[in-house]
């Protein structure tokens, strides 16, 4: 598991999104809400249970319980409860009518509630600019809830977040800026952000005395999981967005190096723990998501989408020998598209006790005279190709002969083998290496010799 200081966007929402229901629920029933007037929310099908497909699987859930409480488990005397979405607003309505004595809404409250917001508003314009109406109509859904919470409450937030400039926060206003932009990064409007630094809990108000029953410090509470397609894509999309400002990050490091502004080993060593990261960030979505774990399943939707909301055919090719949509290189590139059919081109000739030798100059020379950023996609493809091939063979020697230190790169390639899909963290890494080519240009040799 990661730090809370490293975790992903996603998990942070989730966190967030818990930490919402359990103030409404907690300060609810601390000013005697019953919970027999909660949804009844049923539990996922066991694991033990035999493995469904398609859509029986997503429909697949067991009988709800009898109780109208929705008790997940009980460890060490602790029961916890989910909430379902929909009760979010009845519990915040009762809270704000609640006068013995009103309830004062902190405004630690207020910032979480206001980030899942944020995150929601933001891949719901990305949503409506592919056209994913159906996956929009649950996104919309789960948006409303959380804005009609914020505005209930309203009159029980702190002076200093009431006329807060969320609340006049818009998904047009991010279209509008989008379609300004010549460029439009499909992830931009996500930023990965620091989770709060504990577990919200407010002071519990004064109990309500016809109530003494409803008061237990013994339980906890968290949202309810809604374990369908737009929820995959949600996490999908703010996964590739951190792994898409870790990159960013990288790039700059190393133009720094190439600058004379940081040593080699700042450079390398933050890009190997960035790489560490995002294995761990994939580990996390694939617990969420293993029907979707791999690179493939992750990206798959997200591009067609992205392809259909600009309209072109995502199979459309301008070359017979071009990998892609050359129109969309990119977006291609954001999500290592390239990289990625690279690397899975390569998966069949890694075997044991076998180092595939590729001949520098065999496919071609690199063109060192022109910039990275004014060379053509195509010559950019070709450019990363050349790289890749030639390189590949010292990376396979490296990982089958050992090396005293051995980075996540060179793990990556050690556990390679035919039939074996390539994971998005060592397509990450892998990454990183083109992107340090591009950075350094006719340079890249002086790392090597430092």
């Amino acid at each position: 598991m990661l730090p809370s200081s490293l975790r992903g966007s996603y998990t942070i929402y989730k966190e967030d999104t818990d930490s919402v229901a359990t103030w409404l629920a907690s300060t609810a029933r601390r000013c005697g809400y019953s919970f027999d007037l909660l949804t009844t929310v049923a539990k996922p099908a066991s694991q033990t249970a035999p493995r469904l497909k398609g859509k029986a699987r997503k429909l697949a859930k067991v009988a709800a319980s009898t109780k109208n409480e929705s008790l997940e488990s009980k460890q060490s005397g602790t029961t916890t409860y989910t909430i379902a979405v929909k009760d979010f607003i009845p519990l915040a309505e009762y809270i704000a009518a609640f006068q013995q004595p009103p309830v004062k809404v902190p405004s630690s409250f207020v910032r979480v509630l206001d980030r899942a917001i944020t995150l929601r508003r933001k891949h719901n314009s990305w949503f409506k600019d592919a056209d994913q109406s159906s996956m929009d109509d649950g996104h919309n859904f789960f948006l409303g809830v959380l804005e009609r919470v914020r505005e209930t409450l309203k009159s029980r937030l702190p002076t200093d977040t009431v006329d807060d400039p969320m609340t006049r926060f818009s998904t047009s206003s991010i279209t509008k800026s989008s379609d300004q932009s010549h460029t439009v990064n499909a992830f931009a409007a996500l930023a990965l952000e620091e989770p709060s630094d504990k577990f919200l809990n407010t002071p519990p108000p004064k109990k309500a005395t016809e109530h003494p029953a409803e008061v237990d410090n013994n339980s906890r509470y968290k949202a309810e999981r809604l374990q369908k397609a737009e929820e995959q894509y949600l996490a999908a999309h703010c996964l590739l967005a951190d792994i898409d400002s870790i990159r960013a990050y990288i790039k700059s490091l190393w133009t720094m190096y190439r600058d004379g502004q940081i040593d080699l080993h700042s450079a390398s060593i933050t890009t190997n723990t960035a790489v560490e990261l995002v294995r761990h960030m994939q580990e996390d979505y694939d617990r969420n998501f293993p029907d979707h774990s791999d690179y493939e399943g992750l990206i798959e939707t997200l591009y067609i989408a992205e392809c259909v909301s600009q309209g072109q055919d995502p199979d459309h090719r301008q070359r017979h020998h071009d990998i892609i949509n050359m129109a969309m290189y990119d977006l291609a590139d954001q999500i290592f598209l390239t990289t990625y059919a690279i690397l899975a081109s390569l998966v069949d000739v890694v075997a044991p006790g076998h180092i595939p030798l590729y001949k520098p100059g065999h496919f071609g020379f690199r063109d060192l005279s022109t910039e990275w950023s004014q060379k053509s996609p195509h010559d950019k493809l070709q450019d990363d190709k050349l790289v890749l091939l030639e390189a590949f063979s010292g990376f396979s020697a490296i990982a089958k002969i050992g090396c005293f230190a051995e980075d996540e790169l060179i793990r990556g390639v050690r556990e390679m083998a035919p039939g074996k899909k390539v994971p998005l963290w060592l397509t990450f890494a892998v990454q990183n290496f083109l992107d340090i080519q591009h950075v350094m240009g006719s340079q890249a040799s002086r790392a090597i010799v430092e």
